[in-house]
């Protein structure tokens, strides 16, 4: 009798003991779908928050950004983004000028070593000249491919003229250009930018905007500039397009801000897109420019080996 009362004991453990762990079993995989559907639930309130504010991430096209200023709560954030966008690509902008600028030096320099080599083979006539101002006159026809310069130092840009005279010239001698004085700032900044100018015409433009005069001398051209009493202008000189155009564009984020934001807004992205159709058009040009100067290599090394 009290074996079997034994056995019923254990039966009636087991079974409460299964009882307890499939109800806690139960809990388990309510607590865990309530979680899962907890997440589910604060995924879904994000992203119609997100809808709402036009957060959506997607790609950012004209239309999209339209929308996002449309619908969100702070525009100004986009019109921060914008123009630092338009920061960003006129530093790109300048980064492809300053390369296209050099590859089009190169190329004339190239071109120059080519000559030489040519006048070597005596395929070319050795030039000859009566005279040391001959001489300087036909070194004053030297092609400068391109010159940029952007500053007050004197001295450095005629040093710079220098150097593009002497890799321009297949004799490698170029012009001699000097200063009459060891004073080399001048009163205003300029910024010059001449493409395929002889040199000769360089200098005269040079003399013209920073008011000095030039003399010829034995090998060159010795510049004779003004003195510090003379009373500065009021205005930077401007000699190139870019600075009318860089003017234009401070000009219009100046009258920006008495705009409405939206009005604000699309004057940015129509400055953004004038940008980036310049950077399209100099990587083009870039292109072109190694093209060219890949088959100049070409040709000199043909010259060299034969």
């Amino acid at each position: 009798m009290n074996k079997l009362l034994y056995t019923f004991t254990a039966i009636l453990i087991v079974l409460i003991i299964f009882m307890f762990k499939g109800q806690s079993s139960n809990e388990n995989l309510i607590e865990t779908e309530n979680e899962e559907l907890s997440k589910e639930k604060s995924k879904n309130e994000n992203t119609s928050h997100n809808h709402a504010n036009g957060n959506v991430v997607q790609e950012e096209s004209k239309d999209v950004r339209r929308i996002k200023v449309k619908n969100r709560d702070n525009p100004e954030h986009v019109l921060e983004d914008l123009m630092d966008e338009v920061v960003q690509l006129h530093d790109f902008k300048d980064q492809l000028n300053l390369m296209n600028d050099d590859l089009k030096n190169e190329i004339g320099e190239i071109k120059a070593r080519i000559t030489k080599r040519k006048i070597e083979r005596g395929e070319i006539e050795v030039a000859s000249y009566e005279n040391e101002a001959d001489k300087i006159k036909a070194k004053s026809k030297i092609i400068i491919p391109r010159f940029r310069f952007n500053g007050n130092n004197f001295n450095e840009m005629i040093n710079q003229i220098n150097d593009l005279s002497k890799r321009m010239d297949p004799y490698e001698e170029g012009l001699e250009l000097s200063s009459s004085t060891n004073n080399s700032t001048m009163h205003n900044s300029y910024n010059f930018d001449f493409e395929n100018m002889p040199v000769g015409e360089l200098i005269r433009y040079v003399s013209i905007a920073t008011t000095t005069r030039y003399e010829m001398t034995d090998k060159g051209f010795q510049f004779i500039t003004p003195e510090r009493s003379q009373k500065p202008e009021t205005k930077d000189s401007v000699s190139s397009i870019d600075d009318v155009f860089e003017d234009e564009v401070v000009q219009d984020n100046y009258e920006l801000e008495e705009e409405p934001i939206e009005k604000r807004i699309e004057k940015v992205e129509k400055n953004k897109t004038r940008i980036n159709a310049v950077i399209k058009q100099l990587q083009m040009e870039q292109n072109n420019l190694n093209n060219q100067k890949n088959k100049l290599i070409k040709q000199a090394v043909r010259l060299n080996t034969n």
